[in-house]
């Protein structure tokens, strides 16, 4: 399940969480030129997500939420990179994480791959994006401890 940040401690299996947009994205912090892009859209996105797929990873807990979200897309291999470091920290910081792929979710929402297509992985903190490019563990895993 998703965490909707504008109803704080609630249980839902949908989010609606405006996610910040910004113009133009420089490398990411680990130099990572493949995971930068240019942004068009002024709009702010929403993510309307129902986790239905058995591929997911959602939490036993019906009324626990997911507070990460990892942005995909079929064949990225740092995606994959991304997704095994989230499962290694989740291991020893106990948090679940939910994985959509951009481009099935296209078909719902055009604007999500418009946004983060060019810099996949992208992790969503809380709705937030938090990373893009390679995941910043240690400070995910300080974030995740806030």
């Amino acid at each position: 399940m998703l965490r909707n940040p504008e109803r704080s401690g609630t249980s839902t299996s949908r989010v609606a969480a405006t996610l910040p947009h910004t113009r133009r994205r420089p490398l990411s912090p680990h130099g990572n030129a493949a995971a930068c892009g240019l942004i068009h859209s002024q709009s702010p996105i929403i993510l309307l997500y129902v986790d239905s797929s058995p591929n997911q990873n959602t939490s036993d807990d019906q009324g626990a939420q997911a507070p990460v979200v990892l942005l995909t897309r079929a064949g990225c291999a740092a995606c994959e990179v991304a997704r095994n470091d989230l499962e290694v920290l989740r291991r020893s910081a106990e948090f679940e994480f939910t994985v959509i792929d951009v481009d099935l979710e296209a078909e719902r929402d055009p604007d999500l791959r418009a946004e983060y297509g060019d810099r996949l992985p992208v992790v969503l903190l809380h709705g937030v994006e938090h990373s893009y490019g390679d995941v910043d563990l240690p400070r995910l895993r300080a974030d995740l401890a806030k």
